[in-house]
């Protein structure tokens, strides 16, 4: 009997050794093409970013570019046309100022293929006419054990922007439109409004005794007339607005909310609608 259990726990150590031998190496291949995959993304992400300061930095000169394009375009030149110069700076320029950046966060680069150099811009662009930058760079993931059945697989990043137009100079007629003021108007009104909370854009409606319509005044001592919109009977209860002249007997009357439409000051101006007496300053 001892030297049953003697040999049965041989063979269960011998066992559990073997097992170890087995699942170890799948570990090991898991664990490390998992640090493959965040070593990807690392890259991935650090490349992005040097992609947006390279195209910032694009952005700003390709305007020369674009002009130095047409100044050889109207000379005769042909071997600069259809975007090629823009397609060679973008690349050349662009891929430089990207693996500058890289160099400078000390992007970490082992399971890129032929790590700085295995980087590609050749796809990038620089459309002349519109000013479109789209700095690609391609390159392709390795594995970080290289012993290991993992075959590489291509990625890419990109950026696309635009051109730098110029600054707005201040005082140009650019400017003065942009900066023009909104003004208020209703579809039927013969004023302009500086704000939208005007109460004769939103007025304030109370209900009074129809017996007392005729004694009532408004907030400028106007006197209430019969509205000839929603035909306000002769008893009951009548709704006026602190401002208006009108007495109606139907509280949503189109004559008391008005559509409210939002135009530049020249505009209604030029409508010949003068500033409203309450909020026209």
């Amino acid at each position: 009997m001892r030297k049953l259990r003697e040999r049965m726990r041989k063979t269960l150590h011998a066992a559990v050794t073997l097992e170890a031998a087995l699942v170890l190496p799948i570990f090991l291949y898991v664990f490390v093409n998992l640090l493959t995959l965040f070593e990807a993304l690392y890259v991935q992400t650090g490349i992005e970013a040097a992609l947006h300061q390279a195209g910032r930095e694009l952005g700003q000169i390709a305007f020369d570019v674009s002009f130095g394009e047409d100044v050889l375009r109207s000379a005769g030149t042909d071997t600069m046309t259809d975007g090629t110069a823009g397609a060679v700076f973008t690349a050349t320029y662009g891929g430089a100022r990207a693996k500058a950046y890289l160099a400078e966060a000390k992007t970490n680069l082992r399971c890129v293929r032929g790590g700085e150099s295995g980087i590609s811009f050749l796809r990038s662009a620089l459309s002349g006419g519109d000013g479109e930058i789209d700095l690609i760079a391609s390159y392709e993931i390795q594995p970080l054990l290289r012993l290991m059945p993992f075959t590489a697989f291509p990625a890419e990043a990109r950026y696309y922007g635009h051109a730098w137009t110029g600054y707005r100079i201040p005082g140009t007629a650019e400017e003065a439109e942009e900066k023009e003021e909104t003004v208020y108007v209703t579809e039927k009104g013969s004023v302009y409004h500086r704000t939208a909370g005007c109460t004769y854009l939103k007025p304030s409606v109370r209900s009074v005794d129809a017996s007392s319509v005729e004694s009532l005044r408004s907030a400028n001592g106007a006197i209430y007339y019969r509205c000839e919109s929603c035909g306000a009977g002769a008893a009951g209860a009548y709704y006026v607005t602190d401002y208006g002249n009108r007495y109606h007997g139907d509280a949503s009357c189109k004559k008391i909310h008005h559509h409210v439409l939002s135009i530049p000051l020249s505009e209604a101006q030029a409508q010949g609608r003068p500033p409203c007496s309450k909020c026209g300053y």
